[in-house]
């Protein structure tokens, strides 16, 4: 009997340990300085609706075709790269400024040696997203390429930033209403062995709205919104783990 509560307490004892450690909030202080391994998002700016998960990569491959061609007078398709490239530079200045957490800078990333030397996989090659200049269609690395990169560029984790850049109707519809931009910001958090330690989703809404009437709305009105919500969506992350 004495053995058995010796055995009861020892296992309590263990799980609320197990439990404490799982639970543990993502610190940045602790996990700095930090790599963004990249920054991505979708092709264009779609209409902020539900769809069926089937059909949303295939929409991406549909969409990034059409782009191509239709996309050269389009402000919501040309401003991809300004937005994304913004967004990596927003989330280097704000991380230092708000938190004084270290990340390491683009330039140092992609010059570096292990950096060089990874290569996308298919996944990577026939993705419909949009990445930021400079970075290669690499989403996630293997524990060995993980330590591998942050050993060389005394890093202690990498952050991966999906964008997805859309708009919303806010009143009326879309032959007489408002229309804002929208975004979500999907954080995938890797620590000093390539562990995914944090995988969340932020998300802001433009409190500014646009005529819209007849399908009709100005594009680059629009777009303008979405720096302000970029910074919106990194402070939130910043906030909450800190």
């Amino acid at each position: 009997m004495k053995n058995q509560a010796i055995y009861l307490t020892c296992l309590t004892a263990f799980l609320t340990l197990l439990y404490s450690c799982s639970s543990a909030k993502v610190s940045l202080y602790q996990n700095s300085p930090i790599v963004l391994l990249t920054v991505c998002s979708n092709s264009s700016v779609p209409w902020d609706e539900d769809r069926d998960e089937e059909y949303q990569d295939l929409d991406g491959l549909i969409t990034k075709g059409i782009n191509s061609v239709l996309g050269k007078n389009n402000p919501e398709i040309q401003s991809i790269q300004e937005r994304l490239d913004y967004a990596q530079s927003s989330f280097e200045n704000l991380l230092f400024n708000n938190a004084q957490i270290e990340v390491i800078q683009k330039k140092e990333l992609i010059t570096s040696q292990s950096y060089q030397e990874l290569k996308p996989d298919l996944f990577g090659f026939a993705s419909s997203k949009s990445f930021g200049e400079g970075y290669k269609k690499i989403e996630e690395l293997n524990s060995l390429s993980a330590r591998k990169l942050l050993k060389e560029l005394n890093a202690k984790s990498y952050v991966v930033l999906d964008f997805n850049f859309n708009k919303k109707i806010i009143d009326g519809s879309k032959l007489k209403g408002r229309v804002s931009a929208s975004i979500k910001m999907n954080v995938d958090f890797y620590n000093e062995r390539g562990k995914n330690i944090l995988s969340e989703t932020f998300y802001a809404i433009s409190e500014d709205s646009i005529e819209i009437e007849k399908m009709y709305y100005d594009k680059e009105e629009l777009v303008n919104q979405f720096p302000e919500l970029i910074d919106s969506v990194i402070n939130q992350f910043i906030v909450k783990y800190l």
